[in-house]
């Protein structure tokens, strides 16, 4: 994926040209991409990854306001460019269950 300064000749752009191309911006990098069509396989194996994203968001959404925060300055101190809640479901994926702190 490649970074773009001045898309277009203009400060932003984001849409689709001609079914060939898609500039878009993500966390303030404007970017240029390939336009795919989304593909959306039903096998068992997606079915159940799908059901395990939704489960580990549920949980997340339950939990208190401090909880939250806590996984944030966790993400942070580690580094991470990613928010509390990304770094809570990456957890909860990779251990199959409500996570605790890394």
């Amino acid at each position: 994926m490649a970074k773009v300064d001045g898309p277009l000749m203009s400060l932003d752009a984001s849409g689709t040209i001609g079914g060939a191309i898609t500039f878009s911006k993500w966390k303030g990098v404007n970017y240029v991409r390939q336009r795919v069509s989304p593909y959306n396989p039903k096998s068992a194996g997606q079915t159940t990854q799908r059901t395990s994203f939704a489960d580990g968001v549920s949980l997340w959404q339950v939990k208190d306001a401090s909880t939250k925060t806590d996984w944030t300055d966790r993400a942070k101190a580690l580094g991470y460019n990613m928010s509390g809640f990304n770094l809570f479901v990456q957890q909860y994926l990779s251990q199959g269950g409500d996570p605790t702190l890394p």
